[in-house]
């Protein structure tokens, strides 16, 4: 598993106040908490999230408990591995 040492040990905690970022094999992912829901987009790996098109950007939502988080650890893993 590509996040077995970083992603899966960021406590739900930290979401709440700071987007979550990285990047893998030509993807990149941001994590945030919005309203009472963890939010993840997946984008390519050119440009920051903000420079990079809409169009260009995937969101997904999952519910904003530990069970939301590491199902959305799991989304990103799938994601970036294709």
């Amino acid at each position: 598993m590509i996040f077995d040492n970083i992603l899966y040990k960021i406590n739900i905690n930290y979401i709440k106040k700071e987007p979550y970022t990285g990047s893998y094999n030509k993807h990149r992912y941001r994590v945030w908490k919005e309203e009472d829901n963890i939010k993840v987009c997946l984008y390519p790996d050119i440009f920051c999230f903000d420079k990079t098109s809409e169009d260009d950007k995937i969101y997904k939502e999952f519910p904003f408990d530990q069970d939301g988080l590491n199902d959305a650890m799991e989304y990103i893993e799938l994601e970036v591995s294709k």
